[in-house]
């Protein structure tokens, strides 16, 4: 029998192991709780971040040095082609100048100019459309120059690329085209640069700084080298893959 006011045990070779009732941690004491005031949603970083080289001579061609029609921005899938398209055509409707925006699809394709259907309305359902027509249609006619973003050109089928060169030809528009490398794009999308009709930006993975710099930004903080070197390396720069 235990004596009164001693714990309960048990005897082992004349040792009392005693028997402790767990009471938790004493106040003050242990590992304090750690309390999330506040919880930030991570939200992407600029895509512009570390293109600055980029974006001068692409905004250099546009305004007229080469005496180009506009510019081709090419590049891998994820490089952040359109995120540069769509700034310098934000930053030329901004300036007053009349923007239109195309994007082309795979399943638009086999469409003759189901890439534009949006942008010409009921130009784009005739049963033989001119190219002249669908040009007048694009610019409308109207004073001052009016500037087309084109996206994924590659994608185009072979009317709408048709009517991207005749566009680049007659200058009655400037534009700003984006074309994945590696896939097999139409000729006349091809002849944009080879014939010197638009300037060709061949747009790179961003470098181990802009990459510390995009990461940063995404999560509003410092981030020690060595993470910043394993993004850089697991991303190999590719601004979708950082984001």
């Amino acid at each position: 029998r235990d004596r009164p006011g001693r714990r309960r045990g048990v005897d082992l070779g004349g040792r009392r192991i005693i028997k402790k009732k767990n009471r938790g941690p004493r106040s003050g004491s242990g590992p304090k709780p750690v309390v999330c005031s506040k919880i930030r949603r991570v939200t992407s970083g600029d895509a512009l971040t570390g293109r600055d080289n980029e974006l001068a001579a692409l905004r250099r061609a546009l305004g007229g040095a080469g005496n180009y029609a506009g510019v081709v921005i090419a590049g891998p899938a994820g490089v952040g082609k359109t995120r540069l398209a769509r700034e310098l055509v934000g930053v030329a409707a901004g300036n007053g100048t009349r923007t239109k925006w195309v994007s082309a699809t795979a399943s638009a394709r086999p469409i003759p100019l189901g890439a534009f259907a949006i942008t010409l309305g009921d130009a784009a359902t005739e049963a033989a459309p001119s190219v002249r027509r669908v040009i007048n249609a694009l610019v409308a006619q109207r004073q001052g120059r009016t500037l087309i973003g084109v996206d994924d050109a590659h994608l185009l089928d072979g009317f709408s690329a048709h009517v991207v060169h005749q566009l680049a030809q007659t200058r009655e528009a400037r534009l700003v085209v984006t074309v994945r490398t590696g896939t097999g794009e139409p000729d006349a999308v091809t002849a944009l640069w080879k014939d010197k009709l638009l300037y060709r930006l061949d747009l790179e993975p961003l470098s181990a700084t802009a990459t510390r710099e995009v990461v940063e930004q995404i999560l509003e903080g410092p981030v020690d080298a060595r993470s910043a070197q394993r993004f850089w390396r697991l991303t190999g720069g590719n601004a979708l893959f950082i984001q």
